[in-house]
């Protein structure tokens, strides 16, 4: 065998053990990124909300929520007890510029949390799942849901309280992908502000008046702001109303907590427990109200 051809072969071999190692590298340096990530967050949380405080030191488990969703599932426990949540995305690459060679090098993972709630009653917890092999988990917010097939149709069930939707009821086209990466919490935003306005969540049925009361804001044109509901009175509860699924679904919920990261507000509604969603989000999807 000539010299030229030894020379080749090893260098075949060279490259596909390469490869494998790279590829292994780069998901253990993914991996711990997204870790590092997850426990920043944890630690502002606790440090800044008192309710948050047990996170310090728990412990985390990650799941994806879907293959190819980039998005992650993060559940938090400590001695046994679930203490909460988060939804994390992956943020993706910036696109080239046309005309542009494309970047092959390797870029630090960034990502964003879109979600994250406090108390023992967690989003998709296996506690309350269908209990279907064939059950799909669904994230959009307080739209999330498993997806069933049953008897040849389409189930929803809701992804905090496992709630079977009606059978009329559809879902809605996706509301979180339509958030910008900037009305997100990312890695270089730091928690700013914490406003409590209950510790308990109030009834939203006790009065009907939000049915009938006009947003929190000062007119029909005006946008509404995190600002307001950090400033309304505590002598009132707050309430959210959100039309899910085609409008089949009218949700009230009270608001316990406004979270302030940077310029980015979070607004914690109570569902079996507080849940923080993106005030962009839920500018989207209804109106704030007081009772």
């Amino acid at each position: 065998m000539k010299l030229r051809t030894l020379l080749t072969h090893a260098l075949v071999f060279a490259l596909v053990l390469t490869a494998p190692l790279t590829a292994l590298a780069e998901q253990e340096t993914w991996s711990q990124a997204l870790s590092q990530q997850i426990h920043t967050w944890m630690t502002q949380l606790a440090q800044k909300d008192k309710q948050f405080a047990p996170w310090q030191d728990a412990t985390v488990k990650v799941e994806a929520l879907g293959p190819g969703s980039h998005q992650w599932l993060v559940t938090i426990h400590k001695d046994g007890n679930q203490l909460g949540y988060m939804v994390v995305g992956e943020v993706p690459a910036p696109e080239t510029p046309e005309g542009q060679a494309p970047q092959v090098e390797s870029r630090t993972p960034d990502f964003a949390l879109m979600e994250y709630g406090l108390g023992e009653y967690l989003l998709f917890d296996e506690a309350i799942s269908p209990m279907r092999s064939s059950a799909q988990l669904i994230y959009d917010g307080l739209s999330s849901f498993w997806e069933v097939a049953e008897h040849d149709t389409i189930q929803y069930y809701d992804a905090k309280t496992g709630e079977k939707y009606p059978s009329i009821a559809k879902p809605d086209s996706f509301v979180m992908p339509t958030l910008g990466a900037d009305k997100l919490i990312n890695s270089q935003d730091s928690l700013q502000t914490v406003k409590t306005l209950s510790t308990q969540p109030a009834d939203p049925f006790a009065t009907s008046d939000w049915m009938m009361s006009k947003p929190l804001q000062p007119t029909q044109q005006s946008p509404l702001t995190w600002q307001q509901v950090i400033n309304a009175q505590a002598a009132k509860p707050v309430i959210f109303t959100a039309n899910l699924f085609q409008d089949e679904v009218l949700a009230p919920f009270s608001i316990g907590s406004v979270h302030v990261w940077d310029d980015t507000a979070y607004i914690g509604v109570w569902d079996e427990g507080l849940r923080f969603l993106p005030s962009s989000y839920m500018e989207k999807v209804g109106h704030l109200f007081v009772q």
